[in-house]
């Protein structure tokens, strides 16, 4: 039985837009949707299902934006919370870096929860995805 290592290296390769890597059910390795492309495949079938077809499923991705929303969810401070609440999405990350710089309760948790929050997701995916897994510091 082969086990998936939810470990830096793997957790690193959600970072991104989705769909840009591609999981192997028969290998279990992760690789990027431009190595996997065979351009002589024909253009009967869409990207999406040619990987599928060849065994591969999506990755799970994780945004800066997604992760800064959910932590900003969690803080006690309804003021900040407020604040962020009106921001824009094209202004979110900005405006997320400058109170971080600002406001001790956001420096001090946030690489704790954004390593938590990763985690969490890639255990979901694995589930979800009838995937044996195994937590790796």
């Amino acid at each position: 039985m082969q086990i998936f290592e939810l470990n830096e290296q793997n957790l690193k390769q959600a970072w991104g837009a989705s769909c840009e890597r591609w999981f192997s059910l028969k290998d279990y390795t992760i690789s990027d949707v431009i190595d996997l492309i065979d351009y002589d495949a024909g253009e009967e079938e869409s990207t999406d299902e040619y990987l599928i077809n060849k065994g591969y499923i999506p990755y799970f991705a994780v945004s800066n934006e997604e992760v800064m929303y959910s932590f900003i969810q969690t803080l006690q401070n309804k003021k900040l919370k407020a604040v962020f609440d009106k921001v824009s999405a094209d202004d979110y990350t900005e405006t997320f870096w400058k109170y971080y710089k600002l406001y001790p309760e956001m420096s001090e948790g946030f690489h704790e929860f954004e390593n938590k929050y990763l985690m969490d997701k890639a255990v979901k995916w694995c589930e979800s995805n009838n995937i044996n897994y195994k937590k790796v510091d």
